[in-house]
């Protein structure tokens, strides 16, 4: 099991390394803050790992999702700050949110391309890939 973690976690940090490299505009400080912490559970959709943003942090954290999920899959941010979501799950992917907001629209974005919503209203909000329902996580504005 702890093999599987470790290989699990070196992959993810693969992953982000070469998003990095990939995209000029990422924030390296953003992701060496990040916890990508596993925990032990029966199913991959079962834990979630909270990152939060605070004042020094930029207003514009980015979400990669790749073929296993939303990295990472929980956020804790400050309202106003701008979510640009990266996908480089290797096919399309749909962002929908749990609970409809009022000016957030559900586009579907092919790999290698981007979407972005700023979050102006303190709250919980749940989201998923409409392409592969269980890819979920959530973002809390406070």
């Amino acid at each position: 099991m702890k093999k599987l973690i470790f290989a699990t976690l070196g992959l993810i940090v693969l992953l982000l390394i070469s998003i990095v490299a990939r995209n000029a505009n990422f924030n390296i400080k953003t992701l060496m803050e990040s916890n990508f912490g596993l925990t032990s559970s029966a199913t991959p959709s079962a834990h979630i790992n909270v990152t939060e943003s605070n004042p020094t942090t930029p207003v514009e954290i980015y979400i990669t999702l790749t073929p296993y999920g939303f990295v990472p899959d929980a956020l804790m941010i400050q309202k106003g700050t701008k979510i640009t979501w990266i996908n480089k799950s290797g096919k399309d992917a749909t962002v929908q949110m749990d609970t409809p907001l009022q000016d957030f629209q559900s586009l579907t974005f092919g790999n290698n391309n981007t979407i972005f919503y700023t979050f102006s209203q303190l709250g919980r909000y749940g989201y998923f890939n409409k392409q592969i329902p269980t890819q979920h996580a959530v973002i809390i504005v406070n």
